[in-house]
């Protein structure tokens, strides 16, 4: 639905905000997760990954 797809949009945007101005450590991630919603790793890898290419650690290595 619309709805759904605005919630993961927005969900997707906090995150990789989330994860650029973080630090290096693996802790943030998981807690970043957290924080907008996912409780299982592996759902939140694939989640991120189908929506933008790379892995959160991927992203959060890459000058963008």
């Amino acid at each position: 639905s619309t709805y759904t797809q605005y919630i993961s949009f927005q969900r997707l945007k906090e995150v990789k905000k989330l994860l650029q101005q973080s630090t290096t450590s693996d802790i943030r991630i998981n807690e970043i997760m957290y924080e907008v919603g996912f409780n299982s790793r592996s759902a939140f890898n694939t989640w991120f990954k189908r929506n933008t290419g790379f892995t959160p650690t991927e992203f959060k290595k890459s000058p963008e």
